[in-house]
């Protein structure tokens, strides 16, 4: 939230990106495996107080939140962006509103993954999520009107250009998906197979 307006009847918080309806129907969830300072587990985002509430124990790998993707073990934490459809279904009884959301939850993604470049984080997000683990470890209050869409799975990444965050064989150590420099703001995309990094031009 980077601030609040007022209408005629209420206050309202302003944030860095756009919601159908202003109805916001997104809550971030935090997996912490490594994070300084943040003890293992599972931690529920407030927008408003900006502060971190525990949920509970993690009681798995991070890859295993996100369909046995296994470079997620590698990484310090997993957000978990979670719809809450009922806050957008109160306003809208369009099914347009449907996609409405799940669009919304790009925009949101999209600001995380340029948020962790600016510090200097690797970044990668995924969709393929164990919905049953989810619900179970998050507390999601329903699964008709509640669910897990989306995940950022952040960490550390090399301080310099070539050191720690490449392997001997000179592979990337980080996720093999799309990844953000944030020195020089190149993009080098690992590809699938595990076979070679492709940097990209920028010109």
């Amino acid at each position: 939230i980077t601030g609040f307006t007022k209408n005629s009847v209420v206050e309202l918080p302003l944030s860095m990106t756009p919601s159908g309806g202003a109805r916001n129907p997104y809550e971030a969830f935090v997996i912490a495996r490594k994070v300084d300072g943040l003890d293992p587990g599972v931690y529920h985002y407030s927008a408003f107080e900006h502060s971190l509430k525990w949920i509970g124990e993690a009681k798995h790998e991070l890859s295993d939140y996100v369909g046995s993707q296994d470079w997620a073990d590698s990484m310090s934490c997993v957000i978990v962006l979670a719809a809450f459809f009922e806050r957008t279904m109160w306003k809208y009884d369009d099914p347009n509103a449907y996609r409405v959301v799940l669009i919304e939850a790009g925009h949101i993604g999209q600001n995380m993954l340029l948020t962790a470049t600016e510090l200097g984080m690797a970044a990668c997000p995924t969709a393929a999520l164990d919905h049953d683990l989810l619900y179970e470890n998050l507390k999601l209050p329903s699964r008709i009107t509640c669910a897990p869409i989306y995940a950022i799975a952040a960490g550390a990444t090399a301080t310099g250009p070539r050191d720690e965050g490449v392997a001997a064989n000179g592979m990337s150590r980080f996720p093999p998906a799309w990844r953000w420099a944030a020195g020089a703001r190149e993009v080098e995309l690992l590809s699938w197979n595990q076979r070679s990094l492709m940097p990209l031009s920028s010109e």
